[in-house]
Protein backbone atom coordinates (compact mmCIF):
# COMPACT_ATOMS: atom_id res chain seq x y z
CA UNK A 1 0.00 0.00 0.00
CA UNK A 2 2.86 2.68 0.67
CA UNK A 3 1.37 4.91 3.10
CA UNK A 4 0.55 3.97 6.64
CA UNK A 5 -3.60 3.42 7.45
CA UNK A 6 -3.65 6.04 9.92
CA UNK A 7 -2.78 8.40 7.33
CA UNK A 8 -5.63 7.47 5.31
CA UNK A 9 -9.16 9.63 5.83
CA UNK A 10 -12.73 10.13 5.33
CA UNK A 11 -12.39 13.92 5.69
CA UNK A 12 -12.34 16.54 3.36
CA UNK A 13 -8.53 17.83 1.96
CA UNK A 14 -9.80 21.71 3.04
CA UNK A 15 -10.40 19.81 6.35
CA UNK A 16 -7.33 18.34 6.77
CA UNK A 17 -5.52 21.77 5.79
CA UNK A 18 -7.30 23.56 8.75
CA UNK A 19 -6.12 20.65 10.85
CA UNK A 20 -2.18 20.87 9.84
CA UNK A 21 -2.57 24.88 9.03
CA UNK A 22 -1.69 24.72 5.29
CA UNK A 23 -3.06 26.43 3.17
CA UNK A 24 -4.68 24.03 0.21
CA UNK A 25 -2.71 25.61 -2.18
CA UNK A 26 0.61 23.89 -0.86
CA UNK A 27 -0.32 20.72 -1.87
CA UNK A 28 -0.65 19.32 -5.16
CA UNK A 29 -3.57 16.68 -5.20
CA UNK A 30 -3.60 13.32 -6.67
CA UNK A 31 -6.95 10.46 -7.33
CA UNK A 32 -6.27 7.10 -5.92
CA UNK A 33 -8.00 3.79 -6.46
CA UNK A 34 -7.35 0.50 -5.25
CA UNK A 35 -8.78 -2.78 -5.32
CA UNK A 36 -8.39 -6.53 -4.18
CA UNK A 37 -4.72 -5.89 -4.57
CA UNK A 38 -4.72 -2.54 -2.77
CA UNK A 39 -4.12 0.75 -2.75
CA UNK A 40 -1.97 2.58 -4.99
CA UNK A 41 -0.41 5.75 -3.35
CA UNK A 42 1.60 8.08 -5.23
CA UNK A 43 5.48 8.41 -3.69
CA UNK A 44 5.53 11.66 -1.22
CA UNK A 45 2.30 11.20 -0.58
CA UNK A 46 1.29 12.86 3.08
CA UNK A 47 -2.10 11.83 3.66
CA UNK A 48 -4.98 10.18 1.52
CA UNK A 49 -8.50 11.99 2.17
CA UNK A 50 -12.19 11.90 1.27
CA UNK A 51 -11.14 8.22 1.26
CA UNK A 52 -14.54 6.30 0.00
CA UNK A 53 -14.90 2.11 0.39
CA UNK A 54 -17.42 0.46 -1.76
CA UNK A 55 -18.40 -3.46 -1.76
CA UNK A 56 -19.27 -4.73 -4.91
CA UNK A 57 -21.39 -8.42 -4.26
CA UNK A 58 -20.76 -10.77 -7.54
CA UNK A 59 -22.95 -13.19 -7.00
CA UNK A 60 -21.31 -14.29 -3.84
CA UNK A 61 -18.03 -13.01 -3.85
CA UNK A 62 -17.58 -9.57 -2.45
CA UNK A 63 -14.57 -7.49 -3.78
CA UNK A 64 -13.65 -4.26 -2.12
CA UNK A 65 -12.65 -1.26 -3.92
CA UNK A 66 -11.58 1.91 -2.39
CA UNK A 67 -10.91 5.89 -3.98
CA UNK A 68 -9.72 9.13 -2.14
CA UNK A 69 -7.39 12.33 -2.76
CA UNK A 70 -3.83 11.81 -2.14
CA UNK A 71 -2.56 15.49 -1.05
CA UNK A 72 1.12 15.36 -2.21
CA UNK A 73 3.40 18.76 -0.92
CA UNK A 74 4.58 20.89 -3.21
CA UNK A 75 8.37 21.15 -3.44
Amino acid sequence: MGIDLEKILTISASEYCLMVGKPLDAYLPKGVHGGPTGLDVPDRTEVVVNYRLKLIWNGEETEEYGAGTALIPKK
